[in-house]
């Protein structure tokens, strides 16, 4: 199950999927195994949070090493980042940490794609709710 190691609320393994780039974001998508997390502390993490952390992505053994570039055994991310929300699958829960672009480099985005690694949290904190109205479509 997920734990608490060090001075980490959270400490657990997840499988890093797709990387994008949005207006002012970029964005690191990740799923955790269910043997590793049970629903209530997904939804304590992963639903309308700021997390600070770190993200840390390992190389795979397999990886030709002669494609890697500036890849040394992992690569680790640190800082601020928003989940707004999860979802829940028979085998794991993905969900997506955003960045703000000016915390975070497209070389950084590209080092976690299709890897696996290890989300670790130092702290935790509602988002703001958003206005509604501003979202919704005008007529």
């Amino acid at each position: 199950m997920a734990k608490a190691k060090d001075n980490y609320m959270l400490e657990v393994a997840v499988t890093f999927k797709g990387v994008s780039v949005g207006k002012g974001t970029g964005r690191i998508s990740f799923a955790v195994d269910r043997n590793n997390m049970g629903i209530d502390k997904a939804e304590e993490y992963f639903c309308g949070r700021r997390l600070t952390g770190f993200l840390v992505a390992v190389r795979p053994k397999d990886e030709d090493p002669d494609q890697q570039v500036m890849f040394d055994e992992s690569h680790k991310l640190d800082g601020s980042f928003d989940i707004k929300q999860f979802a829940c699958k028979p085998q794991e829960f993905p969900a997506s940490a955003s960045f703000g672009l000016s915390e975070i480099t497209f070389a950084d985005l590209e080092f976690f794609a299709n890897r696996s690694g290890q989300l670790r949290v130092l702290s935790s904190a509602v988002l703001a709710q958003e206005d509604e109205s501003e979202e919704a479509p005008e007529e």
